[in-house]
């Protein structure tokens, strides 16, 4: 081979990574989420879920999901349950429990008790 069909072919390599580069630089980094309603171990899933202990009180639940509308963080959402009902602490669901119960309502999972989807 003679040194021009070794440059032509030095270049038409050179352009092949280039463009190598190009498609690697624009895979995302991060992890993407799996679609919704993906399940890879084929489990069945719990649409439903059972209200215990504070929850079971319809005037509870009114009260956190409205104090959760206007912003207030889980704590305090904790506290004026407590401040309110002082004298019945099988009312008095803890800051975790009240998220997760707002996130299953947000979820759509607590529609057999009346309470639709959240924003």
């Amino acid at each position: 081979m003679n040194e021009k069909a070794i440059l032509n072919s030095l270049e038409a390599i050179k352009k092949d990574l280039l463009d190598i580069k190009e498609i690697v630089s624009s895979i995302p980094r991060k992890k993407l989420p799996m679609p919704y309603g993906y399940n890879p171990m084929g489990k069945k899933k719990c649409l439903s879920q059972r209200l215990r202990g504070g929850f079971m009180d319809p005037e509870i639940r009114a009260v956190i999901l409205r104090l959760r509308k206007e912003g207030q963080p889980y704590k305090n959402i904790a506290a004026h349950i407590k401040e309110h009902w002082p004298g019945q602490p099988e009312k008095h669901p803890s800051r975790s429990a009240i998220h997760r119960f707002v996130w299953s309502a947000r979820l759509g999972r607590l529609r057999e008790f009346g309470i639709e989807d959240i924003e």
